[in-house]
């Protein structure tokens, strides 16, 4: 997992892992897979880009994505089982 930079210092962004498919974001209480399949192509572009810039990351998700994750976990242990099982299906 990579620290957000968060460059307006009030985000609830605290991390995340760039997959080649999706975006894995740890917010305060909670660890969110956000997949091309889940929340598009573009969006997931988007959030990859504001990820890396550390700006504007979660207000993207709340103005435009919202709840189109593929998964959440409060255990990264459980969401990096998940992702293991998710790459064998490929």
């Amino acid at each position: 997992m990579i620290l957000y930079k968060n460059v307006h210092g009030n985000s609830g962004v605290k991390s995340y892992y760039l997959g080649d498919d999706y975006i894995l974001i740890e917010f305060n209480d909670a660890y969110y897979l956000y997949s091309f399949d889940s929340a598009g192509y573009e969006a997931v572009v988007e959030m990859k880009r504001k990820a890396k810039k550390g700006e504007g990351l979660s207000g993207f998700i709340s103005k435009h994505i919202r709840e189109r994750y593929e998964k959440m976990y409060k255990d990264l242990k459980e969401m990096e089982s998940y992702l293991k099982r998710r790459l064998v299906k490929s």
